[in-house]
């Protein structure tokens, strides 16, 4: 039987097909109770439609949300109550709940509007209605946060070719992928169902969503909203400028170059990996977080500084670029919802390749769950070890007392570092790479 504040979940059966449905309920709210058990309760049904839901599944971080589905309820506060625990903000262009804070200015959701959502871990959920949001999206021009009014995968081009004059540029909210006529740049080739994309217009127009012959349930695995780096872990945020590199700018760099984007604290905000050196390449730089007392992006009017990672010879570069004066950004400076383009760029050795390595050896390099640190000479002092990444901060320390030491590097996160060994009789420096 029901225990006491146990949910009711009701159901309906299809007689005539014999197929069973999920339903949903409308409560009396003048009755003592609604949907939750209680011994001697009292509850009455005003309504019981049939239901159906899309799933989601979330990451711990950033995630973007829409929703082909018209919630039951669409009270912002009510829908995401079930995880309210694990909700620290949504938001779209023009308003925001945050429950911390106490701030509802979204009201109900909207079902025309595409929002980002930050989690503080792994979460399910779902929207739960008795009928689908019309399939028609009317943008004007400006940024948009479009949602995906769709059951199944929308092809980007298919979409969006009748409109490619009247677009600027298509982006994941949160993600890397753009759909960039101007910069001949389609690396956004579909729109997922649940996920929500940013768009800016020049010319108003309409989009059609296309109907599908089976509805998807849910998104399955949990999105993308990290990045794995030479320089460490990237996490995607809540806000991003968006950076072009012509093919001019890329044809006298390598495929598989890393290009970073970093702000004053020497922080990772943005990654590339270049795939051609015959095309334009794009980077998204990420906003600092807006949640959180710590820096962990750009922030606005903020300098841009980039470096070149070659794994090939294991060699950094500081990167000078020279920005397009057409672009709506020329600054060098970080933007929200910015564009910008690069002509040229030149490479010139970072300080980190220039370390005197000569008494030091490191074996593997790069590495993955140890290194072994073998010194020069006959005569080898007890000492001590540190391992720095690239911002100065020591990551790990250790002790050595012979020529050949062995170092736990497991904890560590992919990206470069800076091993310094300390005696009484010599210093000692090397870069380390870890995967």
């Amino acid at each position: 039987g029901f225990a006491a504040g146990e949910k009711f979940n009701w159901r309906i059966l299809d007689c005539s097909e014999y197929q069973e449905y999920p339903a949903g309920a409308t409560y009396d709210p003048t009755m003592p109770n609604q949907g939750n058990f209680a011994d001697f309760g009292l509850s009455k049904l005003t309504s019981l439609q049939v239901m159906f839901c899309q799933d989601y599944t979330f990451t711990a971080g950033w995630n973007s949300i829409s929703s082909y589905m018209m919630p039951f309820d669409p009270a912002v506060e009510n829908l995401f109550a079930p995880v309210v625990d694990n909700l620290v903000i949504i938001r779209n262009l023009t308003s925001v709940y945050w429950p911390e804070e106490q701030i509802n200015t979204i009201g109900n959701f909207n079902n025309n509007s595409g929002y980002v959502l930050k989690m503080t871990e792994n979460t399910g959920f779902e929207i739960c209605g008795s009928s689908f949001a019309d399939n028609e999206v009317a943008l004007e021009a400006g940024w948009h946060y479009l949602p995906v009014l769709s059951e199944c995968s929308a092809d980007a081009m298919e979409l969006f070719a009748a409109h490619l004059d009247d677009i600027v540029i298509i982006q994941d909210l949160i993600g890397v992928q753009v759909f960039w006529p101007a910069m001949g740049v389609y690396t956004l080739q579909t729109l997922e169902p649940g996920r929500a994309y940013k768009i800016k217009v020049i010319n108003p127009f309409t989009i059609t969503f296309p109907d599908c012959a089976a509805r998807n349930q849910g998104s399955g695995m949990g999105p993308v909203n990290s990045l794995s780096t030479p320089w460490g872990k990237l996490d995607m945020t809540q806000s991003s400028q968006v950076v072009a590199f012509n093919e001019n700018a890329v044809s006298e760099l390598q495929n598989g170059d890393f290009i970073g984007a970093f702000d004053q604290n020497n922080s990772l905000c943005g990654f590339l990996q270049i795939q051609s050196t015959g095309a334009a390449q794009v980077i998204t730089l990420f906003a600092d977080d807006i949640t959180t007392i710590a820096k962990d992006g750009f922030s606005e009017g903020e300098n841009i500084s980039f470096r070149l990672y070659r794994a090939e010879t294991e060699e950094e570069f500081d990167m000078d670029v020279v920005f397009d004066l057409s672009f709506d950004n020329a600054t060098g400076s970080y933007y929200s919802s910015s564009l910008s383009g690069i002509t040229n760029l030149s490479l010139s050795i970072t300080g980190i390749n220039s370390i005197n390595a000569e008494g030091i050896t490191l074996f593997p390099n790069p590495a993955d769950d140890y290194v072994v640190i073998t010194l020069s000479g006959n005569k080898v002092n007890e000492g001590s070890v540190s391992v720095t990444d690239t911002k100065g901060a020591s990551v790990l320390e250790g002790r050595i007392s012979s020529a050949r030491t062995t170092l736990d590097i497991s904890q560590l996160q992919p990206g470069i570092y800076v091993i310094r060994i300390n005696t009484n009789s010599r210093n000692e420096i090397s870069k380390l790479i870890v995967r």
